[in-house]
């Protein structure tokens, strides 16, 4: 990845808010690049927050709720101002 790549990654991933990010990570990682993936796991260790992994957050998936993403809005997010 090029040094002017991986920047605006990095932009990219600190403009999302805590719980986009963690649906990145979730629930769209398939649509990303490895890199990209790390990029974002970084910057959830930059504000401090710690990622439980996809089986944790799926597991908070109310039943007949996969298929859609409205489910993501109700995983509480610690607000770290």
């Amino acid at each position: 990845m090029a040094p002017n790549e991986q920047r605006e990654i990095e932009e990219q991933m600190r403009a999302l808010d805590d719980r986009a990010l963690l649906r990145l990570l979730a629930v769209e990682a398939a649509d990303y690049r490895p890199e990209a993936l790390e990029i974002a796991r970084g910057e959830l260790r930059r504000r401090n927050l710690d990622y439980p992994g996809q089986g944790a957050i799926l597991a908070a998936i109310p039943i007949g709720a996969a298929g859609s993403r409205w489910f993501l809005r109700e995983l509480p997010v610690p607000d770290h101002g």
